[in-house]
């Protein structure tokens, strides 16, 4: 059984753990605009996206990475500084959230994307995953 490591934005300065884990199995996006309290539109939340993936991609080279798309839910993505579609929803976890948010916001995806791209132009053993689209 291969033991995988999850990251919601820690500042790691070493492996945690390598005798015990195989690789990052997930970084969720979502945790990382959180912490800045900031949508994923502003250049500095861009930047600090695109640090802390090259910080864990490199931590781990010999590794996969692999990055979750943010999973942000309507109600956590209208309170981010910087978000330009806000929508009103009745039960949040089932309406615009994940895969069919970035759907809806192409901005929002674009701008992930192209931070997702540009770490992994010198980081290729970054890998992505897409949340659930309901």
């Amino acid at each position: 059984m291969r033991n995988q490591l999850a990251l919601s934005g820690e500042q790691i300065v070493e492996k945690v753990y390598p005798q015990l884990l195989n690789h990052v199995g997930m970084i969720r996006g979502e945790y990382l605009l959180r912490e800045l309290n900031q949508n994923i539109l502003l250049p500095s939340c861009q930047q600090f996206v695109k640090d802390y993936l090259e910080t864990i991609c490199s931590l781990y080279s010999d590794e996969e990475v692999w990055y979750r798309f943010s999973e942000l839910t309507n109600t956590e993505a209208n309170c981010l500084v910087g978000t330009k579609e806000y929508f009103d929803e009745n039960h949040p976890l089932f309406g615009y959230r994940g895969t069919r948010r970035l759907l809806a916001c192409p901005d929002e995806f674009q701008a992930e994307a192209h931070v997702v791209t540009e770490v992994y132009q010198t980081n290729p053993n970054l890998s992505v995953v897409f949340s659930f689209c309901q």
